[in-house]
């Protein structure tokens, strides 16, 4: 079963909600109606030095999402932090921002919530044409340049970030992770490892 600290291998059936919330450990977030925690970790989609992302599910509404568990422990303090700066990165409404829905932690792992999308990251994509790539980094900018204007700084901007989505005849760039690099600085033993940011893409500030 799917959990935070398990394995990297992606399961070639994923499991279905009902058979996930059968293990306690699949289960996560504030109690629902029958007492239980709300929502149920599935498969494992990705892995990297951010943490985990899962595909995930609220039970009682069968709605799917993503659920990012962040490199190293929190305590009360640090979550505190964090929970203010999503409640800034949730109040972000823009075409090409991909959508934080909510936060919390798990046994010390903070967790983020996001939009569950079908896209590839930008540096996977092997997108050749000039015209797309531009299209792409257009949205990309034009997304960076309203979480600037709220006062919301990105940090940690790289081609891993910026997902491509297709919509129609169209690409569709979805910037996502705004700030997790820089919010988990201090977060855990993990979190003053270089690998968490990437130096080669960081501001030169």
């Amino acid at each position: 079963m799917p959990k935070p600290e398990g394995s990297t291998t992606i399961r070639q059936r994923p499991l279905t909600a009902a058979e996930a919330a059968s293990a306690p450990r699949n289960l996560f977030g504030p109690a629902g109606a029958d007492g239980r925690p709300r929502h149920v970790l599935l498969e494992l989609l990705s892995r990297d030095a951010l943490g985990v992302v899962y595909r995930a599910c609220e039970r009682a509404t069968d709605r799917y999402f993503a659920v990012r568990f962040m490199s190293g422990q929190a305590g009360d303090e640090q979550t505190s932090a964090i929970e203010q700066e999503v409640e800034l990165l949730i109040a972000l409404p823009h075409p090409n921002i991909l959508q934080v829905l909510g936060c919390g932690r798990r046994q010390n792992r903070l967790y983020v919530e996001m939009d569950l999308v079908k896209a590839t990251p930008l540096g996977e994509a092997k997108i050749q044409e000039i015209p797309r790539i531009c299209s792409l980094l257009r949205d990309a900018a034009e997304a960076v340049h309203y979480a600037h204007e709220e006062g919301i700084f990105h940090g940690e901007l790289h081609p891993g970030n910026v997902l491509v989505a297709r919509e129609g005849d169209r690409d569709h760039a979805l910037v996502k992770d705004f700030g997790l690099g820089h919010l988990l600085e201090g977060v855990g033993p993990q979190a003053s490892s270089p690998a968490i940011r990437q130096a080669a893409y960081l501001p030169p500030e």
